[in-house]
């Protein structure tokens, strides 16, 4: 049952759109429609990402008044990410190489 639980907790973090709407979220606190406007994604797509988010405790919903915000949940992810920089950049053959010559490419366009 241990690797049903690691697999949803991963598959949540393997989707392209959920990655993009934390490190977003990594910024600051923002609302569904921020959020819409960053990724170009329906509405819809977006509040079922952060539910599934707010499942795992990744994202948490933070009321203001009338405004609903949503923000990663800080002492979960940041240091999730810091990890995975670390670890890709030291183990991941290649992958910060590869991020430099992606980055030069586009200085010289």
């Amino acid at each position: 049952m241990r690797e049903l639980h690691y697999a949803w907790f991963f598959e949540t973090l393997a989707n392209p759109l959920r990655m993009q709407i934390l490190l977003y979220l990594l910024e600051k606190p923002r609302s569904v429609n921020e959020i819409v406007a960053k990724t170009g994604e329906e509405q819809s797509n977006v509040s079922h990402a952060l539910s599934i988010l707010r499942l795992c405790n990744l994202v948490l919903l933070k009321v203001e008044g009338r405004r609903h915000l949503y923000q990663t949940n800080e002492t979960l992810f940041r240091p999730l990410v810091k990890l995975v920089d670390e670890h890709v950049c030291s183990n991941c053959e290649g992958m910060c190489a590869q991020e430099k010559r992606k980055k030069k490419l586009k200085h010289k366009q």
